[in-house]
């Protein structure tokens, strides 16, 4: 299931990029990789638009640095109208 290979993405982007680097993006990161709904629309992206690293730009282009993993939840909708703008923006 494509949603499998992108939660692992993201919890080796944890991992392996953000950890004792970046705390809050280590969070998100981890937190993107348990919802399946954000899942689910990384997996309706293009492929060369689901990397952590271009989501998350994406996101501070969008709503600015979330606060917190819980935040991301909350930006869903904003994220899902403005997408392909923003990422086309960071490609």
């Amino acid at each position: 299931m494509q949603q499998d290979v992108i939660a692992e993405r993201y919890r080796k982007f944890a991992r392996n990029e953000a950890s004792g680097q970046s705390a809050i993006y280590e969070a998100l990161a981890e937190h993107v990789a348990r919802k399946e709904e954000l899942l689910d629309f990384l997996a309706s992206l293009p492929a060369d638009r689901q990397q952590p690293n271009l989501f998350f730009a994406a996101v501070r282009q969008v709503v600015g640095l979330p606060q917190d993993a819980d935040a991301l939840d909350l930006e869903r909708e904003n994220l899902r109208c403005v997408a392909p703008p923003a990422f086309h923006l960071v490609a």
